[in-house]
């Protein structure tokens, strides 16, 4: 018996502080209000999207965008382009070679488009963001080059480290997504390396060889 008026009383205890009586109750009358405070903690959030491209290169569409990949560290996102030489002869699985290799000429450069959107919420209206881009390079980086750009003929090799490969986005740009350019530059044996990757006997085996390069982008509001 003494359990059970125990439990009973913390009951009430508890039932008493959910249910607080409304310190505006009125008599005589059909109508009454009250009011509740809802609080919140807001925070200031960033984010970066990516998405395939819709402009074609050398008359080569976009690739679409894969999944993640793990090149030293899980990427978000990729794109494969498929087979690609220094040649610039390969036809890639998407996206294009961006200008013919001329006779003697030591690399070519293959790309697609994409789009990145980057967005910020919770700062002041003149806060702007700089999305600075580097990359430890492909495995084989005597070969390749990672390339980026506006565009896919104006694309430049993405450094290792520093800032000086940026995408600036101005204060208005939140939400806003903007069309670059995506690719990788291939040398080749004209510019005087003895080897180049895939390093093929000249009797063969002749499969192509596989690298990926990470890209790491870092958005900061500024």
């Amino acid at each position: 018996m003494k359990s059970f008026l125990k439990v009973t009383a913390m009951i009430l205890v508890i039932t008493a502080t959910m249910f607080a009586s409304n310190p505006n109750g009125a008599t005589a009358t059909n109508t009454v209000s009250g009011s509740v405070a809802l609080q919140v903690s807001v925070n200031t959030a960033v984010r970066l999207s990516f998405a395939a491209g819709a402009t074609t290169v050398n008359g080569g569409a976009a690739c679409a965008l894969g999944g993640s990949v793990v090149v030293g560290t899980a990427s978000d996102v990729s794109f494969n382009l498929g087979t690609v030489d220094g040649l610039g002869l390969s036809a890639p699985t998407c996206g294009g070679l961006v200008a013919a290799v001329a006779v003697g000429g030591t690399s070519a450069t293959y790309a697609t488009s994409y789009k990145i959107t980057p967005e910020w919420s919770g700062f002041v209206a003149a806060a702007a963001a700089n999305t600075v881009l580097t990359s430890a390079g492909f495995t084989n980086s005597t070969t390749l080059t990672p390339m980026e750009g506006s565009t896919a003929a104006g694309m430049t090799a993405v450094p290792t480290s520093g800032t000086t490969h940026a995408i600036a986005t101005a204060a208005s740009g939140s939400g806003v997504t903007v069309e670059r350019f995506i690719g990788v530059n291939v040398l080749n044996n004209n510019g005087g390396a003895a080897s180049r990757f895939p390093n093929k006997a000249a009797a063969g085996p002749f499969a192509a060889g596989a690298d990926a390069a990470l890209i790491t982008y870092t958005m900061t509001l500024q």
